[in-house]
């Protein structure tokens, strides 16, 4: 056989055990880039349709995580603000704001994550979809299947189309997988050609609904001073009250 054939031959063997590989590399890729970040300001767009809670509507946020801090038993420093409300953990503490009540919530020492993600933008962060996407890839009943290249946002993306079988929801970050009664769930996470980072992603409940966030204006050298990590920044007029005496005052006003 002629050398050049047979090389050709080789190479082109060579090219499509690359592209059999491509999706598992583009995906390996992203989870490389999200576990490099030290720090990350983003804007988000999050459109949540849930029949189930009666949820129909659409939030923007500035997302602000310091991954310098090193990830803590429950999860980075991060700071959440959309319209009135902001959400703050500092790695001991959490505290959520209502500028238009005057009111602070704040947990002395959470100890469950449950505890520290009282924003809806949390669910949808970058940082959950980089605990998301280890465990899809090492996740022998999860199908990962490439669709046709978009745009978002003027980024070139790459499309994933993900299903969870099994009926099983991911549900804790990272942490644990557990099962649903809904029917199998699946997920719609778009890349950057550019940057690799996330530009969508889409949480798909079947007859159910969706949450759907839209991610830009990411920036990786993004700072902030160390005051917005406490509450006293606030004016003294806002009410500061803990999360038990707020639950509190929200039942006996509920059952007087």
């Amino acid at each position: 056989m002629n050398r050049k054939i047979f090389a050709l031959i080789i190479i082109s063997c060579g090219l499509l055990f690359s592209c059999e590989k491509s999706n598992e590399s583009i995906l390996s890729k992203t989870v490389t880039k999200l576990n490099s970040i030290k720090s990350a300001e983003y804007q988000v767009i999050l459109d949540i349709r849930q029949k189930e809670y009666g949820l129909d509507q659409i939030d923007t946020a500035v997302c602000f995580f310091d991954f310098k801090s090193g990830d803590t038993l429950l999860a980075p420093k991060y700071q959440i603000q959309v319209k009135y409300m902001e959400s703050v953990f500092n790695g001991e503490k959490y505290f959520s704001v209502n500028k238009n009540e005057q009111r602070i919530i704040y947990k002395n020492k959470p100890f469950s994550i449950d505890h520290i993600t009282g924003s809806f933008f949390w669910e949808f962060s970058l940082y959950r979809i980089a605990k998301l996407l280890p465990e899809f890839l090492k996740d022998s009943t999860t199908f990962i299947s490439r669709q046709n290249d978009t745009i978002v946002n003027g980024e070139k993306s790459y499309n994933f189309h993900i299903t969870i079988t099994d009926k099983q929801k991911y549900r804790n970050l990272g942490v644990t997988i557990t099962k649903e009664k809904w029917e199998t769930p699946y997920y719609y996470l778009f890349i950057s050609k550019r940057t690799f980072l996330p530009t969508h992603f889409i949480d798909n409940y079947p007859n159910n609904g969706y949450w759907k966030s839209t991610f830009s204006n990411i920036n990786l050298s993004a700072t902030r001073s160390d005051s917005i990590w406490e509450y006293d920044r606030f004016p003294k007029e806002y009410l500061r009250i803990s999360s038990i005496e707020y639950a509190e005052y929200i039942t006996n006003f509920l059952n007087p």
